[in-house]
């Protein structure tokens, strides 16, 4: 991102500084550069560099090679000159990479500023490199190596300067860093009578910059001649008639009046005149009929002038217009055209050409809107209306304007799918976008961020007219549609960030929208939530958490408690589940969801998920065989190609068998598994790793997913276990869930069991390993240990 930006910047201030070497040596009438133009010479300059570089990256490939065979000669090699060396070759390798993607992929005949101001930026950074030398070396070295690297930096100055002058800051900038680099290392090198180098090299600096300012004033004027030549070439195919009838083109010729001569009918018949004019209209009523106007506003000025009437002051002009025929057809046309002098600069006429460009700017009109729409909706896209929310806020004319955000998120599209069809799913998402538009008009801003997600930007002029609009938008989100004659329910929740246009930022409120959605979904969803100092307080909680935690991963600062299996039969453990807990020296403890969900935010999911099992599997290693232990793991992890192959290096390197380790997996998740999770159960299970399904029956409980997705184990929700003897059919729900499960030979555990009564119910409905407050509470392991060789707490509560 930071070397995009750079190169943005460095590529506007090229383009600027390429304009003012051109204008510099053109005093022509008319010489003002187009933008197509620039991005032409854009293209020139970029290729001309291109063309060097694999030159360029041997040179610095043997010039370090030298250097570091010099040190070695010399004995005094460190590793920093290895690593420097090391470095100069990543670089080659880069620049040979890049000139080869660019040649497969095509050279394009214009580019923009970024492009140039990317070699710019890379130039930076090579000089950079070469600064190790000059700065570090030098200064510590004999005259052998002082004078090798001076006449090695001076190569490269000459070298460089010559290779990117067509790109003047590419190689000012390249030429002036080494060059003062040198100045400074010979000035901490403590070199005698320093003054004479100082000269030779001040001499030899400005020589190097005149020769390369020289070349690049030449080089781009004559390319831009080319261009010019170019252009006059068309136009004298033009008048030579070499455009056939129905290329788009056509010639015109006015007098000095800027009336249009009979020769200009043919392009008065194109765009719908009748054949039989009886009087050739002036350029500027040409322009009124045809309902003319600049396409944007690099050719408003230009226009302004042709539609006025008035004489142009320049020797050529080029416009670009949207019109529409007499026939009612709109046109995109380009009206180019130069003024006929006499011997003694008299003004004679005009002449020109006028070209049809019609389809192509539709077309390229279509790829912009791809580019910045959502296809489905027609609404902006996630990266359009980000861009364009930071204007509108910009934008806004009163600092204590509001500004509202509104972060939309459609509950029950899922259902809808299941229920109705996908049709039905595609026509919900249409219809939130089409409501949420009509009631945000013109004046804001909607946009689709994805899939069931749409963000809306919208000013007012009181905290509560926008509360009241939040509630409108909620209202009209909240009714159903129909889709082919079938009622449609439709549900949306919808978090609400109110900021000052004087403090507002788009990244803030959409964070704090998304903070305020997220409590309307924990309060049950098709609610409106506004953001407050609370969640705020929360989301600063967060962000410190969010900070705390990879340290608190590398530092050993997370523990493991565990949770044992207890074998209702035997009436003795048999395994454990091993939970995670942060107590955070702030905060205090930090609940084992929310360290999942900031981990996942974060990107450290899959380093969380290998400390938790390194630690689980270590601890259980002492524990009597052939005690489990149980780690829970979420289908994020699992999307880790590594995962499977980290986890049986672990169980290698501390000597665990694998049949006495579980991975659990919701069922939930189960239901969302991909490619890459699959592979990962796939290749666990190969290993003797046992894989459970978590939660079975908190969500879809089906044995068509355990058929499709093998399970050795399967543990049932304690929503199942809860109050289940109080409830008339509770034994009954228990006992249809066990055999089925059973069906499938997977092993059966059934979590959350707290009372005596629960006990009972579940002992009599088949099941034979519990988990439970009834016999144990997620302990230390110091704690357990004990517990293997003493069941008489077990015991008890059998009898």
């Amino acid at each position: 991102m930071k070397f995009r930006i750079l190169s943005g910047f460095f590529g506007r201030v090229g383009d600027q500084m390429m304009t003012r070497l051109l204008n510099r040596g053109d005093t022509s009438e008319g010489a003002e550069i187009s933008q197509d133009m620039t991005g032409v010479i854009r293209g020139a300059q970029f290729s001309a560099i291109l063309s060097v570089t694999p030159t360029m990256m041997i040179a610095n490939l043997c010039n370090a090679i030298a250097l570091l065979i010099l040190e070695v000669s010399l004995n005094n090699m460190t590793p920093v000159t290895a690593l420097w060396c090391l470095l100069v070759c990543s670089f080659v390798i880069k620049g040979f990479t890049g000139v080869k993607r660019i040649r497969k992929t095509g050279f394009r005949h214009s580019v923009s500023s970024r492009a140039t101001g990317a070699i710019v930026t890379s130039s930076v950074f090579l000089a950079i490199v070469w600064m190790y030398p000059v700065l570090y070396i030098m200064p510590q070295g004999g005259l052998l190596e002082v004078a090798f690297i001076a006449a090695l930096t001076a190569g490269m100055i000459a070298g460089g300067a010559l290779s990117l002058y067509p790109l003047p800051l590419a190689a000012m900038l390249y030429s002036g860093m080494l060059f003062t680099a040198s100045v400074v290392g010979l000035i901490i090198s403590g070199v005698d009578q320093l003054g004479p180098f100082l000269i030779v090299m001040g001499a030899f600096f400005a020589v190097v910059v005149s020769s390369s300012n020289r070349h690049t004033g030449l080089f781009l004027s004559e390319f831009k001649g080319k261009i010019d030549a170019e252009r006059q070439r068309d136009m004298i195919s033009l008048l030579l008639g070499q455009f056939h009838q129905n290329s788009g083109s056509w010639l015109w010729q006015a007098d000095k009046n800027m009336v249009f001569s009979t020769t200009s009918k043919p392009l008065l018949l194109a765009l719908g005149f009748s054949e039989n004019v009886s009087q050739m209209p002036k350029i500027s009523e040409f322009l009124n009929m045809i309902s003319a106007r600049a396409a944007d506003d690099r050719y408003q000025d230009q226009f302004e002038i042709l539609n006025s009437g008035a004489s142009l002051v320049g020797g050529q002009f080029e416009v670009k217009v949207k019109a529409q025929d007499l026939h009612g057809r709109e046109r995109v046309l380009i009206i180019a055209g130069s003024r006929a002098n006499d011997d003694t600069n008299l003004t004679l006429g005009y002449q020109g050409y006028v070209k049809d460009i019609t389809q192509e700017a539709k077309a390229n009109a279509r790829v912009h809107y791809l580019a910045t729409h959502d296809v489905a909706t027609g609404i902006f896209n996630y990266a359009e209306f980000c861009r364009r929310s930071s204007e509108f806020i910009e934008a806004v004319p009163g600092p204590d304007t509001v500004i509202l955000f509104l972060f939309v998120d459609s509950d029950n599209l899922k259902s809808v799918n299941d229920n109705f069809g996908h049709a039905a799913g595609d026509k919900l998402i249409e219809t939130v976008a089409d409501r949420i538009g009509q009631l945000v008009g013109q004046d804001g801003l909607v946009g689709r961020k994805g899939g069931d997600e749409f963000l809306v930007c919208k000013s007012f002029d009181t905290d509560q007219d926008a509360r009241a609009f939040a509630h409108c938008v909620h209202e009209a989100l909240s009714r159903g549609l129909d889709h082919k004659g079938r009622s449609v329910p439709l549900s949306c929740s919808i978090g609400v960030s109110l900021q000052t246009a004087l403090e507002a930022n788009p990244a803030e409120l959409e964070l704090e929208a998304d903070r305020a959605l997220y409590r309307a979904k924990m309060a049950g969803k098709a609610r409106l939530v506004f953001y407050d100092a609370k969640m705020g307080e929360e989301l600063k909680q967060e962000r410190q958490l969010a900070l705390d935690l990879k340290s608190a991963i590398d530092k050993g600062q997370l523990n493991l408690v565990f949770q044992p299996f207890v074998s209702v039969n035997g009436q003795n453990i048999v395994g454990a589940e091993a939970l995670l807990r942060w107590q955070h020296p702030v905060f205090g403890p930090i609940r084992p969801d929310k360290i999942v969900k900031l981990a996942a935010e974060e990107g450290c999911s899959f380093d969380l998920a290998l400390y938790v099992l390194q630690n689980a599997i270590s601890t259980a290693s002492t524990w009597p065989d052939p005690i489990f232990v149980s780690v829970n793991i979420t289908a994020s992890e699992l999307q880790d190609s590594r995962f499977s192959s980290e986890v049986i290096h672990l169980l290698q390197a501390i000597d665990f068998a694998p049949d006495r380790l579980c991975i659990e997996i919701t069922e939930s998740e189960v239901l969302e598994t991909s490619d890459a999770v699959a592979n990962n159960l796939r290749k666990l299970r190969q290993e003797g790793i046992s894989i459970a399904v978590d939660d079975f029956g908190a969500g879809y409980s089906s044995l068509s997913y355990l058929h499709k997705y093998p399970a050795d184990c399967v543990k049932v929700d304690r929503s199942l276990v809860t109050n289940c003897d109080l409830r008339q059919n509770g034994q009954v729900v228990l006992s249809a869930v066990h055999k089925m499960i059973h069906a499938t030979g997977s092993r059966i555990i059934i979590e959350g069991v707290e009372t005596q009564e629960e006990l009972q119910v579940v002992k009599a409905a088949g099941y034979g390993i519990v988990q439970g407050y009834i016999f144990y509470k997620p302990m230390p392991a110091e704690d357990l240990i004990p517990l293997f060789n003493n069941d008489s707490d077990v015991k008890a509560k059998m009898a």
